[in-house]
């Protein structure tokens, strides 16, 4: 079995590093999930937005700027992609992970720690793949959403618009 097919959840903590180890492959394989068909603007549904780099963030015509983080768990936020990866899959793996050892893992303060596994634990849903449900959580306003990822299974997610 390739490394890259094989499934998230039946990984150990040294296959995840391996496959998400550096922020461009969590950066590039985050954009493949959310931006499967191309990046279209929330505001006027158009595809053809154009990438601001200084910024890693995308503008339409309609100046309308959108990020690929926007309307997740990780808007926001100033941690590195391949931390909340790796959070993420702690959490999964271990439901009752101590904040002290996810804060030791990561090599974040406290109150980081606190704050993701908190966003995690309320916005997770153990419905396919748990990354898919993590990341995958772009919503309007916080209505129920899904997206079918391929022919064999949806994920249903919620927003993290009010944390």
């Amino acid at each position: 079995m390739d490394e890259k097919d094989k499934s998230v959840k039946n990984m150990d903590i040294f296959d995840f590093q391996r496959r998400f180890g550096s922020n461009d492959v969590c950066w590039n394989y985050l954009f493949k999930k959310r931006w499967a068909k191309g990046v279209i603007c929330p505001k006027c549904v158009k595809k053809g937005l154009y990438k601001i780099t200084k910024r890693n963030i995308y503008e339409c015509k309609c100046r309308r700027q959108v990020s690929l983080t926007s309307g997740t768990i990780m808007h926001r936020s100033r941690t590195p992609l391949a931390k909340w990866f790796l959070a993420i899959y702690l959490v999964q793996k271990e439901k009752n992970i101590s904040i002290h050892h996810l804060k030791d893992v990561l090599k974040v303060a406290y109150q980081t720690a606190w704050n993701m596994k908190k966003k995690i634990s309320n916005n997770t849903y153990k419905i396919g793949d748990m990354l898919d449900c993590a990341f995958l959580s772009f919503a309007n306003n916080g209505k129920v959403t899904q997206i079918d990822l391929d022919d064999k299974k949806t994920v249903v997610f919620l927003s993290d618009r009010h944390n």
